[in-house]
């Protein structure tokens, strides 16, 4: 015996559609920026993790009196964070195409986190998975709010 099943492909379409068209889009992507960019602050700048989840890296035993001079304790873990100025312009952004995401508002430093991406090898400012899966939980719960 074979079960078989008919399915309307383009009512599911339109129906996916007309549920992503009532979400409100502003809400739910500046939700995601203020979640995900919470997380990826402690991911950076508290855990050192990069965006594998991998440690980004130690920092030298000179570097290290330096930063303990200026009040840092976080040893070798490498934290992308010295005088805060980065982390602290990490932001959320509105776009110009609509809704909101994260970003800097001083070029210098897009700059390090472009130089920082290099240096290390690996994209430290990339959403990790957890972040990935953060974000879609938000878009989930807001399409299921707005039924079917």
């Amino acid at each position: 015996m074979m079960l078989v099943a008919e399915v309307n492909i383009e009512q599911i379409a339109k129906n996916l559609t007309d549920r992503f068209e009532r979400v409100d889009f502003d809400k739910m992507t500046r939700e995601i920026a203020v979640d995900v960019m919470r997380r990826m602050k402690t991911r950076i700048h508290i855990d050192g993790k990069n965006s594998k989840g991998s440690s980004i890296g130690r920092y030298s035993v000179p570097y290290q009196k330096k930063r303990r001079e200026r009040g840092r304790k976080e040893g070798a873990k490498v934290v992308l964070s010295f005088n805060r100025q980065l982390e602290n312009d990490y932001q959320i952004v509105l776009l110009q195409e609509g809704g909101y995401g994260i970003g800097f508002s001083n070029p210098h430093n897009m700059d390090k986190m472009n130089w920082n991406n290099k240096r290390y090898g690996t994209p430290i400012f990339a959403m990790s998975d957890d972040e990935k899966k953060a974000m879609r939980d938000i878009v989930k719960r807001y399409v299921d709010e707005v039924g079917s």
